[in-house]
């Protein structure tokens, strides 16, 4: 929702998510990576950690 507000506002920020590789396993995040390549949002920044350890 952040991205997509800012280039709204036409705000040159960048949104920046940090997640784990276990994340990508939940439903939820490939809804928000559909929604954000839909919306092209070439503002949002994803940061994935792989370190192998699903919680």
């Amino acid at each position: 929702g952040m991205a997509l507000g800012l280039r709204q506002k036409q705000n040159p920020a960048f949104v920046y998510i940090s997640m784990s590789d276990g994340e990508l396993d939940e439903g939820a995040t490939w809804e928000s990576a559909m929604a954000a390549s839909h919306h092209r949002l070439s503002n949002l920044i994803c940061l994935v950690d792989i370190n192998n350890q699903q919680a």
